[in-house]
This record gives C-alpha cells, sequence and structure tokens, in this order.
C-alpha cells in the first residue's frame, strides 16, 4: 500500500511546488512589464551641511503619510447621491465632491525602499529595478530657516516617458515641503496623459503652487466638516481660518485656472457667515459647470442654500425657535403671503395657535405655514403648523404638537397683557422686517376704518390709526411703550398703520391670548 501512497504523494507535493512557482514567476514577468506602484526611496538629507540618514528616511515616510491622505480627501469628497447636498439637518456641512481621477488603492501601495543594493543576490537587485517603474528620489538641505527639495521620478516599462523632475525651494519647515512634494507627484500622477477622465486637463493646467494652496485649504475644510458637531466655537473658527488664508491667497490672483477653487471658497465663506462672498464664488463655479455643460443641480442647492441663510441677517426675518412674535411667518405654496406672528393664543382643549393677519397667510388649499416666510429663506423642513381659522381681519395657525414658543418680541421685549384705552398722542412701538424698532404715536382710536385688501374693502372694528411708517409687516405686534399689546397691523398707508384689535375677535372663536 505505501509502495503506492508515498509515490502519489511526492508528485503531488512536487506538481504543487511547480505549479507555485509558476504563479510566483508569472506574477513577476507581469509585474516587470505593467508594474504600478510607486516606490519612494529615502531621500538625501544634508541637515547644516551633514547628511543624516534617518532623516531622509523620515521625510519619505512624511511624503508617502501625505500621498495617501490626499487620496482619501479627494475620495472623501463623493456622496452617493451627486444631487444631494445636506441642508435641513442642522449641523450639516456639505463636502467637496471633487471627482476620483484614480484608485485610491494606488495610493495607499506607495512604497519604502531601503537604502543600498542587496549585495547578496544579483536577481534582488534587478527585481528591484524592473519593479520600480514609477520611482521617486531626491534629497532635502536644510539651511538656516529654510529647507530645499529636489526630487525626480524615474520610470521604466511600457509606457514610461522618462524623468520627471520637482523643485521645491524655501519651504519654512518639513511638513510644508513634504506637503509641496505630495501635491507636486499627486498632481503628475492625476494629471497622466493616459487619463480619459474630463477633469485630467484641469490638473494639466493648475500651477503647483495653486495645487498645493488648494490642497492645504481643502484639507482644512475637510478637518472642520468632520469635527464641527464637536468643535468649539473658537476652535471652528481656527479651523476655518487655516481654509480661509490659501483660498485669499489663491483669490487674488489674475485668473484661476483649477475651478474647484470657487466652490471651497463659497464653501469655506458660508461656514464662517460670509454670504455675500459664498454667493459671488458659488456663482463663478456654476458659470464654469455650465459652459462646460456638467450637472449644475448639487451646485445650485447650495446655492439656494446660501440664499436662503444669508437673508436670514436679523431676527424678524430668521428661524426662530422657539416660535417669536414680530417673526417673519407665511404660506409654504404662496411666497408673496408674508407677515409676522403677532402673539400666541389657545383653546379650552389646550390646542395653541399662532396669530397672525388674514391676508398674510394666503388662501390656497396647501394650508401649511412656515417660520420664516419662504421669502425669508423658509422651507419645507420650517412648518410650524397648518391655517386653521381665519376671520376677515385674523389667521390662526394651528401649531404642531410640541411645538415651543417664547412671548419675547425682539428689540422690544416681552408682551405684558392688552392695552386698555389709549389716547391720541399716546407713544407706541413696533417691529419691522429690518429689524429695528419703530416708533410713533397714536392718531385715533376706537372707530371703524376700511381697508382696501386687494379690491375688496374690510371694516377694522374698533381701529387704532398710528403714525408708525409699516414696512409690510401684516400682523405685526403693535405695542404701547409700558409693552402691553394694542394690536396687530393691518393696513398701511406709508404714514399711518392701521392697528386691528384681536383681542374680541379671539374671545368670538373661543380663544384667550397667552399672556
Amino acid at each position: 500500500m505505501s509502495e503506492v501512497i508515498i509515490p502519489f504523494a511526492t508528485r503531488a507535493v512536487l506538481s504543487g511546488l511547480l505549479l507555485l512557482l509558476a504563479v510566483v514567476l508569472a506574477w513577476q514577468a507581469y509585474r516587470m512589464w505593467f508594474n504600478k506602484s510607486l516606490v519612494l526611496t529615502p531621500f538625501d538629507f544634508l541637515e547644516a551641511g551633514t547628511p543624516s540618514v534617518p532623516a531622509g528616511e523620515q521625510f519619505s515616510r512624511m511624503v508617502r503619510a501625505d500621498l495617501v491622505q490626499l487620496a482619501d480627501l479627494y475620495s472623501a469628497g463623493q456622496v452617493v447621491n451627486q444631487a444631494a447636498v445636506p441642508a435641513s439637518a442642522p449641523g450639516s456641512v456639505p463636502p467637496m465632491e471633487l471627482p476620483v481621477l484614480f484608485d485610491v488603492s494606488f495610493f495607499e501601495s506607495v512604497e519604502l525602499k531601503a537604502y543600498g543594493v542587496e549585495f547578496g543576490s544579483i536577481f534582488k537587485a534587478l527585481r528591484r529595478h524592473l519593479e520600480s517603474p514609477s520611482e521617486i528620489s531626491g534629497s532635502v538641505t536644510h539651511q538656516g530657516t529654510a529647507y530645499t527639495v529636489f526630487a525626480e521620478s524615474r520610470q521604466s516599462g511600457l509606457g514610461a516617458k522618462g524623468t520627471h523632475r520637482w523643485n521645491i525651494p524655501y519651504a519654512k519647515d518639513l511638513p510644508e515641503a513634504s506637503r509641496k512634494l505630495a501635491c507636486n507627484v499627486f498632481r503628475h500622477l492625476t494629471a497622466s496623459d493616459k487619463s480619459n477622465h474630463r477633469d485630467a486637463p484641469l490638473y494639466r493646467a493648475v500651477d503647483d503652487e495653486e495645487f498645493y494652496l488648494f490642497n492645504v485649504a481643502l484639507a482644512a475644510y475637510e478637518q472642520y466638516r468632520q469635527r464641527k458637531a464637536t468643535l468649539a466655537d473658537a476652535d471652528a473658527s481656527a479651523i476655518l481660518a487655516a481654509a480661509d488664508k490659501p483660498l485669499e491667497s489663491l483669490l487674488k490672483r489674475e485668473v484661476v485656472s483649477f475651478p474647484y477653487v470657487h466652490k471651497l471658497a463659497a464653501l469655506v465663506f458660508f461656514e464662517q457667515k460670509k454670504y455675500d462672498a459664498a454667493e459671488e464664488e458659488l456663482t463663478l463655479h456654476l458659470a464654469w459647470l455650465k459652459g462646460e455643460g456638467r450637472d449644475q443641480g448639487p451646485a445650485r442647492e447650495l446655492l439656494a442654500k446660501i440664499k436662503s441663510t444669508s437673508l436670514q441677517k436679523n431676527p424678524a426675518i430668521s428661524r426662530a425657535r422657539p416660535l417669536q412674535p414680530g417673526t417673519s411667518v407665511g404660506s409654504l405654496i404662496d411666497n408673496k403671503a408674508v407677515g409676522m406672528i403677532c402673539c400666541f393664543a389657545k383653546a379650552a382643549d389646550g390646542t395653541r395657535y399662532a396669530v397672525s393677519a388674514a391676508t398674510a397667510l394666503g388662501t390656497a388649499s396647501d394650508a401649511r405655514v412656515v417660520q420664516p416666510a419662504v421669502r425669508d429663506g423658509g422651507i419645507a423642513a420650517d412648518v410650524i403648523g397648518e391655517r386653521d381659522k381665519v376671520t376677515e381681519t385674523v389667521a390662526l395657525v394651528k401649531l404642531k404638537a410640541g411645538t415651543k414658543w417664547k412671548k419675547e418680541i425682539p428689540e422690544l421685549g416681552v408682551i405684558n397683557g392688552l392695552a386698555s384705552k389709549l389716547a391720541a398722542g399716546d407713544s407706541v412701538v413696533a417691529y419691522g422686517f429690518d429689524g429695528k424698532r419703530h416708533e410713533g404715536t397714536v392718531i385715533s382710536t376706537g372707530n371703524p376704518v376700511n381697508v382696501n385688501v386687494e379690491g375688496k374693502k374690510i371694516t377694522v372694528k374698533n381701529a387704532t390709526v398710528t403714525s408708525i411708517v409699516s414696512g409690510g409687516e401684516l400682523g405685526g405686534p403693535v405695542l404701547t411703550t409700558d409693552g402691553k399689546l394694542v394690536g396687530m397691523i393691518f393696513g398701511s398707508s406709508g404714514t399711518t398703520t392701521v392697528v386691528a384689535p384681536v383681542e374680541q375677535v379671539l374671545k368670538d372663536l373661543g380663544l384667550e391670548m397667552v399672556k
């Protein structure tokens, strides 16, 4: 039996070894012709004229780490839904959405090569040469306060184009020198003539310094984006400033050749609340997208978000949570239906309402109401309830369950109940869409006043006419100087304002004002 098994086992083992050897030889032959790994040799390092082998090896490691980080930055910019830019989630920061021109794993496989020749085997030395179609070597010189780097990429094998050289003078420290070299290598590889990606010409056109500054800003922005939820305000400002500084240098140039600079600048400016500057930069990026015939969807959504947020420059037209009287409110689908919250009311069953002017909330079949109004940046996520009951003068918004509010009006303070008897000449105040306190006096009170609303004459009973100049704040509360509610603005002739009382209307509806 053993006479049969042993020869069979021997042949099987030898066959396996020969097969393994064949696979290894085939793999080595493939690597000699098609290997795409990037090999970094330790750099020659001169410290004040003295060679330092450990410093040279460490510099190569720094360059490798920077290359991998760059690859990760560009990969992180991708989102599954290219049309999705986070808009409604509080605290969210949109990604840069840079195109990936390469396989990230290529940069992750950057190898570090040891010094010297392996004298123990000619085959090993030849193999190292053949397996290094893209080998980068060079030197670093530290003299005084500056670092100078010379590097070259030597290529061999199919499709190789010889040697490419870089010279980086006067870097202020090793991290800057390493980062600049990594950016140069990264751009050189991504701008390859073999790339069929439509952005490859951009990487060929941008100069090394512009690409370096862009990536410094991109790294800082990505750090901010990932850590925003846990950053203190001072730390967040510092990181954004680190992104803003290189962008400022780029935007001072007469020509910005890398169009993604404008989008990154828009993102950074938006987070810094520089809304006008953000809109200007994103408009330039959109112009480039349009000229190239590219998808403008994500950029347009971001522009809409910037415009929406930029409108909210004062409390009167900002998103107020808890809700406040004296703030913008309107119909979700009718952007012309805009007014202010006057006060809050409640029913006996506990239902809560926001009170505004009937003319402020529209008449559309879709009764959803947003705060702020659509004109002031309100979106579907800002719905506070639905238009419920409407009289000739008052509109009620039935608030969503759990909605919180406060009685304090910006610039005017808390509503301290209802005003009693007023007389001509009494002082009154209101709060405008401009975010300012508006003062006036009572002209007349207790009389019916006709107001023309879209061609229809509406009689306001027990109206108070004041000299407050209104900016269209329909429903806006008018107070006495001691905080008592006179009523809400229902109409204006420019120099005078008609104030409609709300107490009796609410009583007729079975409601009482929240005092």
